[in-house]
């Protein structure tokens, strides 16, 4: 739903405004069945926080949202039945040995030592992901555990933005996003650049205000596949990045370089 609507129109909305945004994004078919009382006791926004969200998205009010909500809801369902199915296991794993081939076509990419070099020595590091992107966030996170990097990931933007304001030019977070336009995503990586830290966006739109923002960026290639505004796209090249990262680092700990303590 969010994409529905401008960036420029989205910027004027102010942080509470925004969260709603994303609570509604998240729970479509509840916002669709509630009340505006029932909305805001859910999201823990007022209903003037709403209301002003939706006049700033040129709506007439909530009611319009509700709407919206309902007619994207009902363009998933037909979506859904309109020949997906068909899309065979052959096809899938074609168009992923392409993306793969596309994204470690100088393999491996220049930039990814400078990334597993800034992962390793960071003082504090954050991951973070949205959407489908969360998946390899929290397998990259989980094998820097593993290997005794210590890191934070989130899910909810506020947290991330928490961490963010706080870095200095000794800390790093990594960003998982396939677009590199979700709000969360560039207004996390605004505030971790704005105080100086190192930003890697793992992406896959060159085009994007991630990709811009980031002081390394690592392609992960993937074919742009939507229906009605449903992504499709594959993240399994997000997967490979970090795969990739997690390589690096392990040769640099065999190198004898020593993680730096908790975050």
């Amino acid at each position: 739903m969010i994409e529905t609507f401008r960036d420029d129109i989205l910027s004027t909305l102010t942080p509470g405004e925004l969260d709603f945004l994303y609570f509604a994004e998240l729970h479509l078919g509840e916002i669709a069945g509630w009340g505006i009382e029932e909305a805001a006791g859910a999201s823990y926004a007022s209903t003037a926080v709403i209301e002003r969200a939706c006049k700033k998205l040129r709506l007439s009010g909530y009611a319009e949202l509700r709407f919206l909500v309902k007619s994207e809801l009902e363009g998933r369902t037909l979506s859904a039945q309109d020949g997906v199915s068909d899309y065979g296991a052959e096809a899938a794993q074609d168009a992923l040995l392409r993306e793969a081939s596309l994204t470690f076509r100088n393999a491996p990419p220049p930039p990814l030592s400078q990334a597993a070099a800034i992962v390793w020595q960071a003082r504090s590091l954050v991951i973070f992901g949205r959407g489908l992107s969360e998946f390899p966030a929290e397998y990259l996170s989980e094998y820097l555990t593993r290997i005794g990097r210590p890191c934070r990931r989130y899910l909810d933007p506020p947290f991330a933005y928490r961490d963010a304001s706080a870095f200095t030019e000794r800390d790093a977070m990594v960003i998982f996003s396939s677009g590199g336009r979700t709000i969360p995503v560039v207004k996390a990586a605004a505030i971790a650049r704005k105080n100086k830290a190192s930003v890697i966006g793992i992406c896959s739109d060159r085009e994007s205000p991630l990709w811009k923002m980031a002081g390394i960026a690592l392609h992960a290639a993937s074919d742009r596949l939507t229906i009605s505004q449903i992504d499709l796209n594959s993240r399994f090249t997000e997967f490979a990045i970090a795969d990739a990262l997690v390589d690096e680092l392990l040769r640099r700990r065999a190198d004898g370089s020593s993680a730096p303590g908790p975050s």
